[in-house]
């Protein structure tokens, strides 16, 4: 019996023991055994393109950006005389990669100091001196054999008849293994050889240097976790600054940049008097305005458009610029479109000042498609012509800046006939004078979209300005 009463005492002792510690844990935490490892912080470094061109004063290099590189005459004179059967040599000249990425770049002859007509008599020609002996011993050194005395405009076309060479560039202080390519190019020359057989029509003409451009974008080199090709597709951005560069451009498509103020011929080199430039059949064309204008005014009494846009072709505006269409004719159908998209025509506008005189900004027409991301439009003139138009396209709006001068309280509009093939989507934007919710005289066929709202702020002057933004 006393067995089990001690047996009995010892479990009551263990019981209270054990709730004891229980309530000692309520509200307490476990500790387990920890570690942790954190690795140093990874730096995010973009690589660098810098490109400098220099050209040899007969004393040293220097930097050639916005100079004329000049012909050199044997005797030391600064006056270039060109006669038939001379030939004259420009100052040496070369370029280098200041950045640490590789590069492929185009030289381009751009522009002449001096008559353009002189140009007709005189054959332009590379040589290639003081060549890197890792050039030499690499695989470019078989591509300076194509240079040698080689014709401008020969070597490739784009644009045309003014690349006077193509050469890739390792990063700073690099050497690419195999081709032999270094951060600079050999020295260049361009010289000139004016025809013996030129006539009387070419006197008093000068010609005393000419403006070379180099443009470059990243060269299939560097790898990334994967490969070497995420760059493959790298373009050249070309400068464009005369209409005859224009008319080529859109002939070919691919990416150009304005390079200066040019104003477009009346009916030039088109298929039709009444437009400036076509953009047709399947091409990509991108223009970066680049803070310049391009102006278009002719004499027609009827539409006039700057760029026509047809068959599965597309036109990209970029940059900050003027696009200005103004009809010089006084006849009562005189208009202008900046802008008109038609026969699955693709138009991006991302950018750009868009200023029609007595027209359109941008006008989409049947199985076409425009697509405002930015840009202002502002219209002027006397005659009532819609600012953004459709007659059988459809037109996505997602920003922009929108007055219809002309037209008060009229910035978009359907035509009549082409209402229920027409529409124009507004996803963003300010609009004076017009409130998109109300679709104006076509709810049916423009619309804001769902999801979003206008908001309404009255200006100083009066004009009411309504801004779509998302709800």
């Amino acid at each position: 019996m006393t067995k089990t009463k001690n047996t009995k005492r010892a479990l009551l002792t263990s019981a209270l023991a054990l709730l004891m510690c229980v309530s000692m844990l309520i509200g307490s935490t476990f500790a387990w055994f920890t570690d942790s490892v954190t690795s140093g912080s990874n730096v995010i470094q973009a690589g660098t393109l810098d490109i400098v061109m220099e050209y040899w004063d007969g004393d040293s290099w220097e930097d050639a950006e916005g100079k004329v590189i000049p012909f050199v005459a044997a005797d030391g004179r600064t006056e270039i005389l060109w006669e038939p059967g001379c030939t004259y040599e420009m100052a040496p000249f070369r370029i280098r990669n200041e950045g640490n990425l590789s590069a492929k770049l185009l030289v381009l002859l751009n522009g002449v100091n001096g008559d353009e007509k002189l140009m007709e008599a005189i054959e332009l020609k590379t040589r290639v001196n003081n060549i890197p002996e890792s050039v030499l011993n690499g695989s470019a050194g078989n591509q300076l054999q194509k240079f040698e005395d080689a014709e401008v405009g020969v070597l490739y076309g784009m644009p045309e008849g003014n690349v006077l060479f193509d050469w890739s560039l390792a990063g700073k202080g690099e050497t690419t293994p195999g081709t032999g390519h270094t951060d600079t190019t050999p020295e260049f020359t361009v010289f000139g050889h004016m025809a013996e057989e030129a006539g009387n029509e070419y006197q008093n003409l000068s010609l005393e240097g000419v403006s070379i451009t180099v443009v470059a974008t990243q060269q299939t080199y560097e790898t990334d976790s994967f490969n070497k090709y995420y760059d493959k597709d790298a373009t050249y951005v070309l400068p464009l600054n005369t209409a005859d560069a224009f008319y080529d451009a859109t002939v070919k498509g691919g990416n150009y940049s304005l390079d200066a103020d040019v104003e477009a011929t009346d009916g030039y080199k088109t298929y039709s008097a009444n437009r400036a430039y076509a953009v047709r059949d399947d091409k990509e064309y991108t223009l970066d305005l680049n803070g310049h204008n391009l102006t278009y005014t002719p004499d027609y009494n009827g539409y006039v458009y700057l760029y026509t846009v047809a068959y599965n072709s597309t036109l990209t505006i970029n940059g900050n610029g003027t696009l200005r269409t103004v009809n010089t004719s006084t006849g009562a159908n005189a208009e202008t479109a900046v802008v008109y998209a038609q026969s699955t025509g693709n138009v991006v506008i991302n950018g750009g000042n868009f200023n029609p005189k007595n027209g359109t900004a941008a006008w989409a027409g049947s199985g076409a498609h425009i697509t405002i991301n930015g840009g202002s439009f502002v219209s002027d003139g006397e005659i009532q012509s819609e600012l953004i138009y459709s007659s059988g396209g459809v037109i996505d709006i997602y920003g922009g800046f929108f007055h219809n001068t002309a037209w008060e309280g009229r910035p978009v509009n359907v035509a009549n006939a082409n209402r229920g093939t027409g529409f124009i989507n507004i996803y963003g934007g300010t609009f004076v004078n017009f409130d998109p919710t109300t679709g104006g005289d076509d709810p049916n066929n423009i619309k804001v979209a769902d999801g979003y709202k206008v908001v309404s702020e009255t200006q100083a002057n009066g004009d009411i300005w309504y801004t779509v933004v998302a709800e």
